[in-house]
């Protein structure tokens, strides 16, 4: 499959999409080191609590992800930072959900009593 370049429009307005959806509390878009590329959503607005849990959670991903010098020579081959696809943490609170996709995350916070998913 052909790689596509993505203008940043278009990336905002995916993430303006997403967080259109009922429930969803913000969405945000991170780079591997962590830092807040893009975010959207009214549910971080006064709620730096939110926004550190779902960054935290974020960072712990990235933290996971074995360094090239830590993956065997053997196993070089078959890509073993890219097998994960999606991660969903939830409280009865919140539901923070994770995509890598190449160098960057997208991060979902909803409320799971208000989403239908």
């Amino acid at each position: 499959m052909a790689k596509r370049n993505v203008g940043f429009q278009e990336v905002q307005e995916t993430v303006n999409r997403l967080a259109a959806h009922q429930g969803v509390l913000a969405v945000m878009i991170l780079n591997k080191s962590g830092d807040i590329l893009t975010q959207t959503g009214k549910g971080m607005v006064g709620n730096p609590k939110l926004l550190k849990k779902a960054v935290d959670a974020a960072s712990i991903y990235i933290k996971s992800i074995p360094n090239e010098d830590d993956i065997p020579e053997e196993e070089d081959d078959e890509d073993t930072t890219r097998n994960l696809a999606f991660i969903r943490i939830r409280s009865r609170r919140e539901e923070i959900l994770i995509s890598p996709k190449n160098n960057y995350l997208l991060v979902v916070v909803q409320d799971p009593s208000l989403s239908q998913l």
